[in-house]
């Protein structure tokens, strides 16, 4: 059935009609929004009843679909406000409710709702009840009689003043949706009969195999059972050979073993090869058999054979049939691999029980094993707090060989020291030796057998008789010692010595013995370090002091009230406190009381928390009156806790610095004049150049000792005293010929970064990203570093909250198409180098005058506005190009192109760039309309097919219509709640087939980690070249080609 002025698919578009929508869940909000929108309507939305009520009087919709919980006034209240107002109740009404109780549907009817939609609701059916209402709203206005009648509904008696076309609505709004309920009641009950009886024959099929004791039953009943269950007409049961012979036959029913193909393929190219699946082998004559259906045998992943059935009926493979008889296959080889093991179960318990012997056997020396490394381990535990309580080593030495020999049940040990001066071995410490017996050095110790422990490595000696004669020291030939291990004793990234045990009997010593004496000797290791340690640390304490004390600079320990905790002999002796005064005088007393308040909240700051390190420039009152520039550096000392001890002050005079830093600012300022002098000359001197090459071809056609000749003549000789004075105008600017000198960029630009590392503020993070391959170009090294220097300073003041700078490096090849669209740069390859922030970026209005010469932005006497001017006119006399990149609030990137030194401009001419097919479709996304169109020029002329879309708006409704697109290329900002990083992880994750290019003009900007890690996604540097667009659209389209 079809309603009049409504489509059968329930989509037509209503482009003139409004519909009220009140929905206080901000989720199910833009859903139902994006619903009525895609359907054509226009929306007004409202959170609560109250709102959508004042929106329905300021503009009437033509319905009302509202929420019936809300926050104030709810759904039912808003539908009666409506049906009581005589200029809104002809408007149709729908609640969407969950229809959880009757009096949900009683409640709705007496509030004069229209029509209800059930929660959760299906899109297509919601927007076909909508448009069936509005479209029979002028029907329902026209039936004036209302009707009333008296129910009873569950014990409780109610009034319906509902119209008829209102019941009739809900009737059927209640009937679709049982009817919905009921289809899918039915189909679930369709595939409830179809599992029962899957599982009816699965079951028979079980319990005939459990009741099956040999091999022969297993078989049998294996076989007939799976025929009966899918009603086959022949089938066969084959058994893999374990020897890797081709399968057996086992078992057949129905058919002639001759006619049983023993060797199948799978049935089409499409067919699984493993699992259930339909096979079918080719007859002698060529021509193809009967198909039949294979169902592995296996138990885990050992495939033990295969049931093989010719079937009456054919049988579709899904999920749900595959799994079923998998289940047979195995269930089928667990009765198999049961059979088998009956029959071989005496041999089973035999082989077991010895088994059985040997694990208890193995748990018997395990537990033994366990109990030896216990008793090991509390020696070592006992051995290690005596080595981190006592301060001398010659009771652990003694404790540790005392230890060893009795838990390894030897009679001798001792510790042995190297001298490397000699390449001795010296023993210090022995257990076993008595004074006049123990031996006191190994020389020669590294060409020795236990010298390879000054090696790393272990040392054991099963039986010195049966070592080379010299390899035995004699002082163990004389104790007649036959075995030894020995181990080394570790230092601070060396070995220092070794601990041995020794025994009179050969093989003496497991190799478990030789792990416990390396632990020992870790032990004692560690001990001697830490003695060593001990004394470093008492030489640094000592040193420290005496660094604190004489170190040329003023250090001081301030508490929390501002008094001295400690003070060096510096601020004494430059500041002319004696210890007493000091001692007596408060640490802000001493400041100028112009910023004895910066010092104050400073210092309270840092104990608060609040800051972990202040720098202030202020003025120190000397003892004597006079005033002294002073740099203070401010850190906290915090306890184990974290809780402020003390402030760290150093002091430092800087007052002759900053009387240099302004001779300099002054040299500054006045190298600047000569800049712009010169600047003036060499335009005037290119003036005078026009000048003088006119009239000399000028003078050269008039008659000599004319009037006119005079005149001219007159003219050059002008010119030439103007060209003079140029001349020393340059002179006096300095303006001389580029020194240039071949040099590595990026050691260049190390060296600068390293040089002004001091300069940049503590919350400025500076970043270098060389390139890997070798930048080398033939400049001015001190004019290019002077340019760096300007830009890094530019970047400072950019960022007086803190940032980001980065300086960068590449190689870049332009081609012949990019020198022509750039039109300021040659084709060839050259050194890229980029500087960007993140600071507060250049509006667009004055772009384009921040590389004139004494433009700035800075405040009066902090800028000469000649910075970017000098950059722009090296780059431009170095035969490079410089572009500059900004956006307000996200920082400023400036790139500078130095041809490079080894790169001919022929190599890049030659370079391909990589084209497209007219099949091949690319978006362009940027709100700029100049670059938007030159983006899609360029990529036109490589030969792709192009649309283009000036917000985030326009490609999605052109991605949402289907339009076939190969690759999105956006710019990051964009007009309105979406920029193009949203726009782009968007795409990716709704259109599988697009891939997406994100055109950034920040090397400073942090991309999301997703970028990165996405095949189908590329980030390009703004501005771009032809050649590197194009190879990265040409790079996606070829890797998803290759992926399907």
């Amino acid at each position: 059935m079809q309603s009049d002025g409504v489509s059968s698919t329930g989509m037509s578009k209503g482009k003139s009609e409004l519909i009220l929508m009140a929905e206080d869940s901000p989720t199910q909000a833009a859903h139902l929004q994006w619903l009525l929108e895609d359907a054509g309507y226009r929306v007004n939305a409202a959170t609560n009843g109250r709102e959508a009520l004042e929106l329905a009087r300021q503009e009437p919709p033509n319905l009302v679909i509202s929420d019936v919980v809300m926050p104030g006034m709810g759904g039912y209240e808003l539908c009666k406000a409506i049906k009581e107002d005589p200029a809104l109740k002809a408007i149709p009404v729908v609640l969407v409710t969950s229809m959880s109780h009757p009096r949900d549907v009683v409640a709705g009817l007496n509030c004069g709702a229209d029509n209800f939609i059930t929660k959760p609701y299906d899109g297509d059916h919601l927007i076909t009840r909508l448009r069936y209402l509005t479209a029979n709203s002028k029907l329902q206005a026209t039936e004036k009689m209302h009707l009333g009648v008296h129910i009873e509904l569950q014990g409780e008696s109610h009034f319906i003043t509902a119209e008829r076309k209102q019941v009739l609505d809900l009737l059927i709004s209640t009937y679709d949706a049982a009817v919905r309920l009921n289809d899918d009641l039915r189909d679930r009950q369709q595939e409830l009969e179809v599992s029962i009886k899957s599982l009816d024959g699965l079951t028979h099929i079980i319990e005939a195999l459990n009741r099956s004791t040999s091999m022969d039953a297993v078989l049998h009943e294996a076989l007939g059972r799976t025929m009966e269950m899918l009603d086959a007409a022949a089938g066969w049961l084959t058994l893999e050979d374990e020897t890797g012979e081709p399968a057996m036959l086992a078992i057949w029913e129905g058919v002639y073993p001759t006619d049983i193909p023993l060797v199948s393929h799978p049935v089409g190219d499409g067919e699984p090869i493993t699992g259930v699946h339909w096979r079918r082998a080719a007859t002698t004559d060529g021509q193809l058999s009967q198909r039949h259906l294979h169902i592995p045998i296996q138990v885990e992943s050992q495939l033990l054979g295969s049931l093989n059935l010719r079937l009456n009926d054919p049988l579709e493979i899904d999920d749900r049939s595959r799994s079923m008889l998998t289940a047979v296959g195995l269930q089928v080889g667990v009765a198999i691999e049961r059979a088998r093991l009956l029959e071989n179960l005496e041999d089973t318990v035999q082989r077991r029980t010895t088994e059985l012997r040997r694990e208890i056997a193995a748990r018997r020396n395990a537990q033994e094993a366990e109990q030896a490394r216990s008793a090991q381990l509390a020696e070592l535990v006992r051995l290690g707090d005596l080595a981190l309580t006592q301060n001398t080593l010659d009771r652990l030495f003694r404790e540790a060989l005392e230890c060893a020999c009795r838990t390894l049940g030897t009679q001798r040990g001792s510790v042995w020291l190297h001298e490397p001066e000699n390449d001795d071995l010296k023993m210090i410490a022995w257990h076993g030796w008595d004074d006049g017996s123990a031996p006191h050095q190994i020389p020669r110790a590294c060409k020795s057998t236990l010298g390879q422990t000054l090696a790393g490595t272990h040392v054991a000696v099963e039986d010195w008789l049966k070592e080379p004669s010299p390899e035995r020291p004699n002082f163990l030939a004389i104790h007649d010692i036959r075995s030894t291990i020995a181990v080394p004793i570790r230092g601070h990234g060396h070995v220092m010595g070794m601990f041995a045990l020794d025994s009179e009997v050969p093989g003496a010593f497991k190799e478990n013995d030789i792990a416990f004496l390396a632990s020992i000797g870790n032990v004692v290791g560690a001990a001697v370090i830490r003695a060593e340690s001990l004394a470093a640390l008492q030489h640094s304490e000592d040193e420290f002091r005496a660094t604190f004390e004489q170190a040329p600079i003023g250090i001081g320990h301030i508490n929390a009230d501002g008094s001295w905790l400690r003070a060096n002999a510096y601020i004494s002796t430059v500041f002319g406190y004696g210890r007493d005064e000091l001692d007596a005088k408060s640490y802000f007393a001493i400041f100028h009381p112009e910023h004895r308040a910066t010092i104050e909240e400073a210092t309270h700051r840092l104990f608060n928390g609040a800051s972990e390190q202040s720098i202030d420039e202020v003025r120190i009152l000397n003892r004597d009156g006079r005033d002294l520039w002073t740099r203070v550096t401010m850190s906290v000392k915090c306890d184990e806790n974290n809780n402020a001890e003390y402030v760290i002050a150093v002091l430092e005079d800087v007052t002759e610095k900053r009387d240099a830093q302004a001779k300099i600012s002054h040299l500054q300022r006045m190298d600047a004049i000569g800049r712009l002098t010169g600047g003036i000359a060499h335009d005037f001197n290119n003036l005078l150049t026009l000048i003088i090459g006119n009239l000399e071809p000028l003078q050269q056609r008039l008659s000599a000792g004319s009037l006119e000749a005079t005149f001219a003549a007159g003219a050059l000789k002008g010119a030439g005293r103007a060209a003079e004075l140029t001349q020393r105008l340059l002179a006096l600017s300095r303006r001389q010929t580029l020194k240039s000198e071949t040099v590595d960029i990026n050691a260049l630009i190390e060296g600068v970064l390293d040089m002004m590392k001091r300069s940049f503020a503590s919350n400025i993070e500076v970043l270098s990203r060389p390139s890997e391959q070798i930048c080398r170009c033939k400049i001015d090294t001190t004019e290019l570093e002077t340019v760096l220097m300007n830009l890094a300073v530019n970047s400072m003041d950019a960022m007086p909250d803190g940032g980001r700078f980065v300086v960068s490096t590449d190689i870049q090849n332009f081609s012949e198409q990019d020198a022509a669209e750039l039109g300021d740069i040659h084709p060839g390859r050259y050194a890229e180098i980029t500087i960007s922030d993140t600071g507060c970026g250049i509006p667009d209005h004055i772009k384009e005058q921040v590389l004139e010469p004494y433009f700035t932005t800075k405040d009066r006497g902090k800028g000469t506005g000649l910075g970017l001017s000098l950059v722009d006119a090296f780059v431009k006399r170095s035969g490079g190009r410089l572009a500059l990149y900004s956006e307000v609030g996200r920082g400023t990137t400036i790139r500078i192109c130095l041809p490079l030194e080894d790169s001919p401009d022929a190599s890049a001419a030659q370079a391909v760039t990589a084209r497209g097919q007219p099949n091949e479709c690319v978006l362009i996304v940027d709100d700029d309309d100049s670059l938007r169109k030159m983006i899609v020029a360029q990529i036109r002329g490589l030969g792709y097919a192009t649309r283009e879309a000036s917000n985030v708006q326009q490609a999605l409704s052109m991605l949402r219509a289907g339009l076939d697109i190969d690759v999105m290329v956006t710019d990051i900002v964009m007009p309105g709640p979406m920029d193009g990083i949203m726009l782009a992880q968007q795409v990716l994750d709704t259109y599988p087939e697009v891939m997406v290019v994100i055109s950034s003009g920040f090397d400073a900007y942090v991309m999301p980690d997703w970028i990165e890690s996405s095949s189908r996604c590329a980030v390009v540097r703004k501005p771009s070249a032809v050649a590197n667009m194009a190879s990265t659209i040409r790079h996606l389209i070829d890797r998803d080609t290759s992926h399907a």
